[in-house]
């Protein structure tokens, strides 16, 4: 409710888990259905690349059964440097494009995030967490960022990452 009054875009990253995607069908279909990008936030915790990949192509699969489509945007818990770099290459092998937040406003405000952003260089990814806090704080976010002299650009499953951590090649 707090973006349908906003002229503003989003990423949604969900978890990768089969049942947690049907469970909750109606919620991805009217985020999808308002325009919003849906990826995928993978779990980080695998054996190998073998993992990863049929991790990633388990939530296709349920994305595909609830959207009729499936996502290239992905997301690993804890950030691309948490797992190897087989594994990143096995994902973008698969097609992933992943991205990293590199400013976290799990309870940012205005001057909080003023305050990241003048540190950042190029484009800054903005990664809220679920949680009622980052809910709270949207409002007055959304309104700094489009009162300065930032783009608002939602991340498409197409778009490269601009993380050097995880550069598409």
């Amino acid at each position: 409710e707090t973006l349908a009054g906003q002229d503003v875009k989003a990423a949604f990253f969900v978890p990768s888990d089969p049942d947690a995607i049907l469970a909750n069908a109606g919620l991805l279909r009217r985020i999808y259905g308002e325009g919003h990008t849906v990826g995928l936030q993978l779990s980080g915790q695998w054996a190998g690349p073998g993992d990863a990949a049929a991790e990633f192509e388990r939530g296709n699969a349920a994305l595909r059964a609830v959207l009729l489509t499936k996502t290239r945007l992905a997301s690993i818990a804890g950030g691309a440097d948490t797992v190897s770099q087989d594994i990143l290459d096995t994902l973008i092998d698969q097609g992933c494009r992943l991205w990293n937040s590199n400013i976290a406003a799990a309870s940012a405000t205005a001057r909080t995030l003023q305050n990241s952003l003048s540190r950042m260089r190029g484009t800054s990814v903005i990664g809220f967490a679920s949680d009622a806090a980052a809910l709270d704080s949207l409002p007055s976010v959304l309104s700094y960022v489009s009162t300065g002299n930032y783009s608002l650009l939602t991340i498409t499953e197409w778009d490269t990452p601009s993380n050097p951590a995880v550069e598409i090649r």
